[in-house]
């Protein structure tokens, strides 16, 4: 198997050791306060991978200024971009995906990590 099948497993074994060492309850609990030192410990581990701080993104880069993120988004949530793209996580992009603590299979688009789900369910977004 090559590093991109095996990827999963090894963001899931990188999280659940930071979880371990931290003694964090939760791999939600990483993700609403530890996600930006988590995220560098995954890049660190496979030497590979790109941290994405939603806070600190340039402009050039900043993955929700791409307009395929929002293409296939309810209307409220498109209306609400602005915020929910401000609301602080950090995670890994790699290979087209986007891999957190409780990712670890990773997602096509970053609105599909469990923290943005969790932050469009505030709008009232049925997210299933």
């Amino acid at each position: 198997m090559s590093f991109y099948e095996n990827l999963p497993d090894y963001v899931d074994q990188i999280a659940a050791t930071f979880q371990r060492v931290r003694a964090v309850q939760s791999r939600q609990h990483i993700n609403n306060g530890l996600c930006d030192q988590s995220a560098a410990a995954i890049v660190a581990v496979l030497g590979a991978g790109t941290v994405v701080a939603s806070w600190n993104r340039t402009r050039h880069d900043n993955p929700f200024l791409r307009e395929e993120v929002w293409s296939d988004q309810n209307q409220r949530v498109v209306e609400h971009k602005q915020w929910i793209a401000q609301q602080n996580h950090a995670w890994v992009e790699l290979a087209g995906k986007h891999y957190d603590a409780e990712a670890v299979r990773g997602v096509d688009n970053p609105l599909q990590l469990p923290f943005y789900q969790r932050v469009i369910k505030q709008l009232g977004v049925d997210t299933a």
